[in-house]
This record gives C-alpha cells, sequence and structure tokens, in this order.
C-alpha cells in the first residue's frame, strides 16, 4: 500500500480506487502495463488506476504473454526494451497469432536511437511515447486509447 497524488493504492498488480471501474461496453476497461522498471510500473499502475480504470501489470514481455492468453484488455501500454521479450517482440508474437490486442498498444521507451527492435512507422504500428514524459497527458492519451 502507498500513497499517489492524496490516495490510498493497493493490491498486487491491481490499482483501486473509491471510483469504482469505468465501464466500456458494459464492462470495466482493463489496461495491461508492461514495464521491466518497478518504478514506472508502479507510477502508471497508480496513475491510471486513479481514473477508474482496472490495472494489472507485468516486469517483461513473457509474463505479459501469459497474462494475454488468460484474461482480456482494453489496451496495452509496453516498454519497448525488456529482458526476455521485448515491447516489439510481443507484439509481433501477438500478430503470429492473429490476437485482438494486437492493434492496441501503446509503447514506452526512453530511447528510439539505435534501438534494435524499433518497430518501423506506419499506420500498422502503435504509437510510442518517449521517456520522460508528461504523466497527466500520458494518462490521457491511455485512457482515451482504452475507451476507444
Amino acid at each position: 500500500m502507498f500513497m499517489s497524488h492524496g490516495m490510498m493504492v493497493q493490491g498486487r498488480g491491481r490499482a483501486r480506487t473509491d471510483h469504482g471501474p469505468i465501464r466500456g461496453m458494459g464492462r470495466a476497461i482493463r489496461v495491461l502495463v508492461v514495464d521491466d522498471h518497478y518504478e514506472t510500473r508502479s507510477l502508471l499502475e497508480a496513475a491510471i488506476g486513479v481514473r477508474g480504470i482496472e490495472v494489472i501489470v507485468a516486469a517483461d514481455g513473457l509474463e505479459a504473454m501469459k497474462l494475454l492468453r488468460t484474461e482480456s484488455f482494453n489496451l496495452v501500454v509496453c516498454d519497448l526494451d525488456m529482458p526476455f521479450m521485448g515491447g516489439f517482440e510481443l507484439l509481433q508474437s501477438l500478430r503470429m497469432e492473429a490476437h485482438p490486442l494486437a492493434g492496441r498498444f501503446l509503447f514506452l521507451t526512453g530511447t528510439l536511437e539505435g534501438h534494435p527492435a524499433r518497430p518501423p512507422r506506419g499506420n500498422n504500428n502503435p504509437p510510442i511515447e518517449t521517456k520522460p514524459f508528461a504523466l497527466a497527458t500520458l494518462i490521457d492519451r491511455i485512457e482515451q486509447m482504452a475507451r476507444s
């Protein structure tokens, strides 16, 4: 349990608020946050959860893949550079399986310079936010993408 923006956040892998979950098409909106840095995962979990969106976290692409095979989500917010399986490798695996979330990604990265798994720019590739990011703007974008 910890304080974030004046609200208590509790739970392993799930952010909770007093506002209840946001509903989209009759069900709670759920976002999977995938990042190997604990601080980034925790910050995003708390900030997104304050908006009433259910947040599940994974520490790498392999853990995310297991969750994506057993649970449903509205959006995946994923770091590009992680051990074991990076963000773009996760996306490629989902595309090969024709997974419905393959088109519902938002990538985060520290840098795109010389990134070995940099996705090509184009209509079929997800947006990329470069760290550091403006947290409020990023959370607005995540909420908008999760609701659409």
